[in-house]
Parts: structure tokens; sequence; C-alpha cells
């Protein structure tokens, strides 16, 4: 494996961490009552976290590598238990106890909680799967079936949605182009594979993003809204940085969508290119850095080619 590769696996971890961070400062704050914005990860917010503190978003995204490593590969029922794990007993956050649950995680890990078995029926189209995917594509950048395979999955385990398996789809062959190399932005988003995708993903293959200003871009909780203004973020931002700072000062769900663009951006451009005052700040951050580290080295080899 190359040096760059490397960079760009750790760098989707790292990177969704980062985002988390900062865009916590602004979670749940309407645009219109942002004046200034953040410009430096510093904490506090809702949840008045210390500068470096992420929330669940991260806390997730852990939880899912770990079962990616304990179980050797995908296991939704193990996923479910350390996701478990840490809302009702706290593990892997940054806080001694599990925080920022949105309603629809709540109902599926309490469903499993009390059947031993993932959900079945339908449920709101949120982001909460889309947040922590790092992992997944991480672990499978060796094969792009088993990279949109798996993320698509994974989304199981908290969301039964249309709109969540495409959005998983999407951004998981985002992120597997990118581990193999692509840096041009505008091919990054003009081929996909040829799946039955929700009629919502429409603005996204018509790239409509890259048109649009921050008032044409909903940074809600919707699925779809957090995927496009993550992208629109990264489309528009020259480095790392700038892209999490767009991100994170568009609002409203302001962690998930720095988190989501930390994940593009951290692959794009790198651990190397995420600021080390960032990275120095970041809570549990080596930690981070070695699960991504042992992703990378457990990762399934392509046999197919």
């Amino acid at each position: 494996m190359t040096k760059e590769k490397q960079d760009s696996l750790q760098g989707c971890l790292i990177g969704l961490a980062c985002g988390d961070a900062v865009g916590t400062t602004l979670e749940f704050c309407p645009r219109h009552r942002i004046k200034r914005g953040v410009q430096d990860m510093v904490g506090g917010g809702k949840f008045r976290l210390a500068a470096g503190k992420w929330t669940d978003d991260t806390s997730m995204a852990l939880c899912l590598a770990e079962s990616l490593l304990v179980s050797k590969g995908f296991n939704l029922n193990n996923q479910l238990e350390y996701y478990c794990r840490w809302a009702f007993e706290g593990y892997n956050s940054s806080l001694s106890y599990g925080f920022g649950l949105g309603q629809t995680t709540v109902y599926s890990l309490c469903h499993f909680r009390r059947t031993g078995q993932a959900i079945t029926t339908p449920t709101k189209d949120g982001n909460g799967a889309l947040m922590r995917l790092a992992p997944i594509a991480v672990f499978y950048h060796n094969n792009l079936t088993q990279c949109i395979h798996y993320a698509e999955q994974s989304v199981k385990a908290t969301h039964l949605s249309a709109d969540c398996f495409s959005a998983n789809r999407y951004f998981a062959e985002v992120l597997y182009n990118i581990f193999q190399g692509e840096r041009d932005k505008d091919l990054l988003f003009a081929h996909f594979q040829p799946y039955t995708w929700s009629k919502p993903m429409g603005r996204l293959f018509n790239v409509e993003f890259k048109n649009k200003n921050s008032d044409q871009i909903s940074s809600s909780g919707y699925v779809i809204d957090t995927l496009e203004a993550a992208i629109w973020a990264f489309y528009h931002s020259d480095n790392f940085e700038q892209t999490i700072l767009k991100a994170a000062n568009l609002g409203e769900d302001a962690d998930t969508v720095a988190a989501v663009a930390g994940q593009i951006a951290g692959a794009f451009y790198g651990l190397s290119q995420i600021p080390k005052k960032w990275q120095q700040k970041l809570f549990q951050y080596e930690r981070i850095l070695t699960l991504a580290n042992q992703l990378i080295a457990n990762a399934p080899l392509d046999l197919a080619e």
C-alpha cells in the first residue's frame, strides 16, 4: 500500500471525528442566529463539550469499527450490541454516558435490546447511518462491490429507509474512488453503479450542489439534505479545514453535516492535511488512529481481481 493511500484511509476516520468535534459547537443552532460562526475546534454547544470532544457520530463509528475487527467482518447483531453498550452504558462516548441519540436510533436500539433482533419496519429518513459510514469504507476499501454492499447493510441496524440505503451506497462509492486515487472533484460525482436509487437522490446525480449557495443548502437531519450539504461544503472548499468550517457553519445538524464532510475531505486530502492543532485537540486521537490502522491492516483482500 502506498503512503498516499494509507494517508487517505486514516484521514477518513480521523476526519469524521474532527468534523463532529468542530460541528458540535453549532449543533441545533438555527442558521439565522449564526453571526460570526465557528472558526476552530472550540467545543461548547448544546452538550457543553470540552474542545476536541465529539458526539454520537463518532461514538457510533468507533462501535462499528470495533465490531468489524472483533467479528473479522460484517456482523449486524454484533454492531447492535456495541451500539447498545454506547447508548445505555456510555461505552465509546466522550462523556461518561451515551448522548446525542436521534429518535430513530433510540427506537431501533430499544427494539434490539428487547427482542434481540434488528428492526424490520420502515423508519424515518434520518442521517444516523450515513454519519458513521467511514469504518465500512475503510475496511472494505479493496473491493467496490463489498464496500457498497456492506455500506447498505450497515444501515439496517438503525434505519430502514430507501433514502438511507441510497445515501450510503452513493457515499461509499465516492469514498472508494477517492481511496483508489481519484482527485478530480468533478469525476468523483460523474458516474455511479446502476442501482435502483431513491427519487430524492436526483439532486445529487444532477450535481445541483455545484451551483448552489449556502442559502440553497439545507443542513437538516434528513439524510439526503445532510449528504448534499456535506458534499457542497467539500466541493466548494480547497482544503480540509475550510471544508469542515463551511459545513459546521451551516448550523442545524451541524455536527453530523461536518462529520460526513470530514469523511470525504479526510479521505481526499489525507490525514497529513488535517490541521495538527485539531489532531492535538481531538479526544482519543491516538485510539481513533489505532482503530483506523487496524481496519486497514485487517481489510479483506480483493480475491476477485
